[in-house]
């Protein structure tokens, strides 16, 4: 989504597909995004609870769009929340480590997703074959680390919760 009404390179509905970190191709309509509305703003959203990111566009013609993505349903997921009673009350600008079979992803809470658009504040995090993730670490805003124990069991949605008393452990639900 650019927020521009017309026709440019590499235009709207664009789609950069990452080849293992080590380029990019242009995708935009290779992939079945045939509609040719340009969108002005967007969420990723998984809306369909199937643990696979979807998309929700608004445009400057048009209905609202949704984009629902197929390509992951079936394959390892988790969903993270996180609660602070510590901080700012969603997380935001914290980091999630997930140990995955000796692999550490991160994702980041976030509320910007680009132009007039917004990220989710619940996270889907990808695990491939993974039955599970072995251990999750938050790095809070303050720069506090929690540390929590796992396994996650794929499929499941996790919410991680710093209380504001010190001596309390955080929980997991």
């Amino acid at each position: 989504a650019e927020g521009v009404v017309g026709e440019s390179q590499p235009g709207f509905n664009t789609l950069m597909m990452n080849h293992q970190g080590t380029r990019f191709s242009f995708e935009a309509f290779s992939r079945g995004w045939t509609n040719r509305l340009d969108l002005y703003s967007y969420t990723v959203v998984d809306y369909d609870l199937d643990g696979d990111p979807d998309i929700i566009g608004n445009g400057s013609v048009g209905p609202v769009q949704v984009f629902e993505n197929h390509r992951a349903a079936g394959k390892g997921w988790l969903g993270l929340q996180l609660r602070d009673e510590v901080g700012n009350r969603r997380g935001v600008g914290s980091r999630l480590i997930l140990d995955v079979d000796g692999r550490s992803l991160t994702r980041e809470v976030k509320l910007s997703g680009g132009y007039q658009s917004f990220d989710d504040l619940s996270l889907r995090v990808g695990l491939g074959a993974a039955a599970s993730a072995n251990h999750l670490e938050v790095v809070w805003p303050d720069g506090k680390r929690t540390t929590v124990a796992g396994p996650f069991s794929s499929g499941h949605e996790y919410r991680v919760t710093r209380l504001a008393a010190a001596s309390i452990p955080p929980r997991v639900h």
